[in-house]
């Protein structure tokens, strides 16, 4: 078996001390104690790291014995080196037998103490020796042995409980708070810590030392439940504890995220670790895994140099983000300030998570649409501060001042010649002259506060604006070269190789190169899968030509030209040939939701299928293709619904109209070969002039209050099919979605909670129908959970109950300000329990029942002549001996069954009958409203005789005694819940 220390993977990250480092090694269960003690002592710091299974602990226990013997036998002579590791390897295991042994943790020394010499076989006396004698020879012995020691505290106590990792208790508290850490101050993004564990160790040994200022620090009460053995490596190696955490912070992301995180069944970390996650409730554990299941992986920067603000341009809208920051001088949350032309036109607090100890600021975004004060109408002279506690962090200065804008098809901001499949959007100020010269007029203008256009670069022969050839500049300096292919890649895929994304074509492409004016092919090279050429070569003299690329399919190619003298790339393209390549999904699209599907990969000599499982805001999947390491990542047709950013697919089935804002815009991202409206009832809602919103809130908006619900949703067009996703039921007229009145005996109990669909802070009012006079009672002090009725007890009969709404009187002008009726039922009192069955027989007809077999809840049928109660009597009330938690109506009668020759028979009577079940006289009482439970003469429910169920669907009430083992009991005569009856003439 392999052993590894804990921190092996992450010990380079951190300053250790040489005697902590650790590397692994491999042993096998047979292996001496000689060999593994030799192995330990030189690869790990912790001997109790290692957890032996029992037959090597029990050689080192003999091991242990017998040199702890020649110790005491030879007091003058020293042991050798390997056999004082051995016997002091042999304590660290019996500390750990110790603490696996008990049950509640044990600080008192003077016991573990005692265990280790009884483990050790020592008697007083022996060789001589007392026990204290014994004791601090052998202590000693330890002490100058292990590897890593301490002089602090109870030193030889805190020596061998750190070098066994115990108690476990300690080590499980140690989780709590590393798994804290990672989700509230990582938000479960551990790749991203950087020196996050080393904040955290720090901070735990401040909180163990009680530093100035370690009351600010909220590491929650597992603090304190850490035993003196892990405070004593806090307080005097918290780098080694750093790197701790920071392993067992992975690990607890790896086993989250569903990957393996390579557990060690020998390593005594994993061990508890794995305990710790089993101890977990399901609730627990589910909510772990929902937690680290939201988190989408971000860069996270954490110096100051890396700061760099950038321009996107997200469905038309123009915004700056700023990344994810988590820098140590953010001690709260910081402002965001935007200024334009020198002027502050925005000035924002930015979110964070985690808490003083270590925060991290969200990714911020300026929409600048949004933003009053902003003019689009001269140049883009933007500029961002990063204020913390009236110190400015970060300041871009001019690094987003721009004349215009080139974004990709993505939305990142671009130079034109970086633009896959020559496709820009051209962003210019609302002032500025614009002029496209396009021969295939192959641009759209979708101008609105500036100037926006859509361009195909590969048609485009100049774009000016403001007399600058944009397709000659690169950061405002000329443009030597620029390059397209023809045909277009396949669109939604690429292969993937480590960092490197690969175009996929399934015909050999033509590199098209473009130079400046001023520039000669002879100051380039063109790299063609690393093999050198002079561009000279392939265009001579010329500015455009055209070059045929190498065709090998199956490949990955990679074509650069590069500037002669400075060695810069100007431009570069990676490419692989699959022909006949098509991608198929086995849906034509999938909702942004959690979802899942099989994606199948077709080229010329292979099909692929993947089955994925994606979250929301996930439209990628990445899986092996062509082996040595290429993967294929395919775009998931997915369907993106927002309304003002927010999911509509996680609307509530029932939506108040109010919720919906009149300024609600509804956006539609959808996959190109799709068509989607949306409609409102039998409307459809209009789009924005842009064409790319719906105005859904003016809508609503207009529609008649008088209309109780109208439906939304979306009619998805594809492939000449129609389907119809309905989204949500909104309702203008206020209404109960289920019964807000609980009726228990007499009382009636007001419990609205969650079933009122309509207008915040309603005020209802119940009116109740009575057999006292022609007046309902009234009812308006109504408090959720309470009874507003408490004596219910009319003559038997139905009586209606009304629920109203009561009209706004802060707001005499709202529309519909009256009184509205939102709910009614009928209750109904029944007669007296006593006359209930007063001259009828109740008939079983079918009975629930669990069975061992199935391991679930079965029902079956009884035949019709089989189970009938005769001379029912009315007992009184009963809980059945506890089976209830109150008193019910219970009744008395004879149960009875038809035999062939048409005769009633009684089922036994006789409780001292050998051969049958004492099962009269039965009682019974009703559940449910229309169910019974049926006891026999000792008071349990009755059993079935279920032999013929798998083959009939029927069973027998058990009358006659079987002699048959426990288990055939169990799957053969099942105990019956509960019964189906028909009350019949008992005549």
């Amino acid at each position: 078996m392999k052993f590894s220390g804990v921190t092996q993977d992450v010990q380079q990250l951190y300053d250790l001390d040489k005697s902590f480092w650790t590397s692994s090694c491999e042993y096998e269960e047979w292996d001496s104690a000689e060999k593994l003690c030799y192995l330990l002592f030189s690869l790990t710091p912790l001997i109790g790291e290692v957890c032996l299974p029992q037959e090597q602990y029990e050689e080192f226990s003999k091991k242990g014995r017998e040199l702890f013997a020649k110790l005491l036998q030879n007091t003058e002579q020293a042991l050798p080196l390997l056999e004082r590791q051995i016997l002091s390897a042999a304590v660290v295991f019996h500390v750990q037998q110790a603490d696996d042994e008990k049950s509640e943790d044990d600080e008192n020394s003077d016991h573990l103490w005692d265990y280790i010499l009884k483990k050790l076989e020592f008697s007083e006396g022996f060789c001589g020796v007392n026990r204290s004698k014994a004791y601090h020879m052998l202590r000693d012995l330890v002490q100058g042995t292990l590897r890593i020691s301490t002089d602090h505290g109870k030193k030889y106590y805190n020596t061998i409980k750190m070098q066994a990792l115990a108690p476990a208790s300690s080590i499980s508290e140690l989780f709590n708070i590393i798994y804290q850490f990672y989700k509230k101050n990582l938000e479960c993004q551990y790749d991203e810590a950087e020196n996050a564990f080393q904040i955290l160790s720090q901070n735990i040994q401040k909180k163990i030392i009680r530093a100035d200022g370690s009351d600010q620090i909220n590491l929650g009460s597992s603090v304190w439940a850490l035993k003196s053995s892990l405070k004593v490596l806090f307080q005097y190696h918290p780098e080694y504890m750093a790197a701790v955490c920071d392993a067992i912070a992975k690990k607890i992301d790896l086993y989250l995220r569903g990957d393996d995180p390579g557990f060690c069944d020998c390593n005594r970390w994993d061990v508890l670790l794995q305990k710790w996650f089993q101890s977990k409730t399901k609730e627990e554990w589910d909510n772990m895994q929902r937690v680290r299941a939201r988190r989408v992986r971000q860069k996270i920067i954490t110096t100051k140099e890396a700061i760099r603000p950038q321009y996107l341009m997200q469905d038309e809208e123009l915004t700056i983000r700023l990344p994810h920051i988590r820098l140590p001088e953010i001690t709260h949350p910081p402002v965001a300030r935007l200024y334009q032309n020198g002027r502050v036109v925005a000035q924002l607090r930015m979110s964070v998570y985690g808490d003083p100890m270590c925060y991290t600021t969200q990714e911020f975004t300026f929409e600048l649409d949004q933003l009053q004060g902003i003019s689009f109408n001269d140049r883009f002279d933007f500029q961002v501060e990063i204020i913390c506690g009236g110190s400015v962090l970060y300041d871009s200065k001019t690094l987003l001042f721009r004349q215009y804008f080139v974004f990709n098809e993505n939305g990142y901001e671009s130079l034109p010649f970086k633009c896959q499949n020559g496709k820009a959007r051209i962003v210019a100020p609302a002032n500025a002259v614009v002029r496209i010269i396009d021969a295939d007029d192959n641009y759209l203008d979708e101008s609105a506060d500036f100037q926006i256009f859509q361009v195909s670069l590969l048609s485009a022969q100049e774009i000016w604006v403001n007399d600058v050839d944009i397709l000659a500049q690169e950061d405002s300096k000329e443009l030597s070269v620029h390059g397209y292919c023809i045909p277009e890649s396949v669109k939604g895929a690429v292969i993937i190789s480590g960092e490197k994304r690969y175009q996929i074509y399934d015909r050999v492409p033509t590199l098209h190169v473009v130079l400046g004016e001023n520039t000669s092919a002879k100051n380039f090279r063109i790299f063609i899968d690393s093999t050198p050429h002079s561009l000279y070569e392939y265009i001579g003299e010329k500015h455009t030509g055209e070059i045929d690329l190498p065709a090998a399919a199956r490949f990955c190619h990679r074509i650069q030209i590069v500037e002669f003298h400075t060695g810069e790339v100007m431009f570069e393209t990676t490419y692989i040939i699959l022909r006949q390549f098509s991608v198929c999904f086995a849906n034509p699209y999938y909702f942004n939701q959690a979802c899942t599907g099989d994606v199948t990969v077709k080229y010329s000599g292979g099909t692929y299928t993947y089955s994925f499982a994606l979250l929301e805001d996930q439209d990628m999947v990445q899986f092996p293709l062509l082996g040595n390491g290429l993967d294929i990542s395919v775009d998931v047709p997915k369907i993106n619904i927002t309304a003002n950013g927010e999911n509509v697919l996680y609307w509530p089935e029932k939506k108040w109209h109010e919720d919906i804002s009149q300024d609600t815009f509804i956006k539609v991202s959808r996959p190109a070969d799709l068509q989607i409206d949306l409609v409102l009832g039998d409307k459809f809602i209009p789009k924005t002039r842009r064409g790319n919103a719906y105005e859904i809130g003016n809508l609503i908006c207009a529609i008649e209050r008088e209309t109780a619900s109208i439906p939304f949703g979306a009619l998805i067009r594809h492939e000449g099919v129609v389907d119809e996703l309905k989204i949500a039921e909104i309702y203008f007229l206020p209404t109960f979605l289920s019964s807000p009145l609980v009726r228990e005996d007499t009382q009636i109990i007001w419990q609205p909670e969650d079933r009122f669909i309509g207008p915040d802070r309603p005020v209802f009012a119940v009116e109740l129908d009575n057999d006292l006079t022609d007046d309902p009672w009234t009812y308006k002090q109504l408090s959720a959970g309470k009874a507003f009725e408490r004596n219910f007890s009319c003559r038997p009969g139905r009586y209606e109950c009304r629920v109203f709404l009561e009209p706004d009187d802060d707001n005499p002008f709202a529309i519909g300000n009256r009184r509205q009726l939102v709910w009614e039922e009928n209750f109904e009192i029944a007669e007296a329990p006593e006359k209930r069955f007063e001259g009828e027989c109740v008939r079983l007809l079918k009975t629930w029942f669990w069975s061992y077999e199935t391991r679930k809840v079965e029902v079956a049928k009884i035949h019709y002549n089989d189970a009938v109660i005769f001379d029912i009597d009315y007992i009184g009330t009963s809980d059945f001996d506890g089976e209830f938690d109150s008193p019910v109506p219970a009744y008395e009668g004879i149960l009875c069954f038809r035999s062939p020759d048409q005769k009633w028979n009684y089922m036994n009577n006789d409780p001292e009958n050998e051969q049958y079940e004492n099962v009269n006289p039965v009682s019974f009482c009703i559940v449910h409203g229309n169910r019974v439970k049926v006891f026999n003469a000792d008071g349990d429910l009755l059993q079935l005789d279920a032999m013929v169920y798998t083959e009939t669907g029927y069973v027998r009430i058990k009358n006659r005694k079987w002699d048959c083992t426990v288990e055939e009991e169990r799957s053969r005569f099942p105990i019956a819940d509960e019964f189906a009856f028909r009350e019949e003439d008992d005549a």
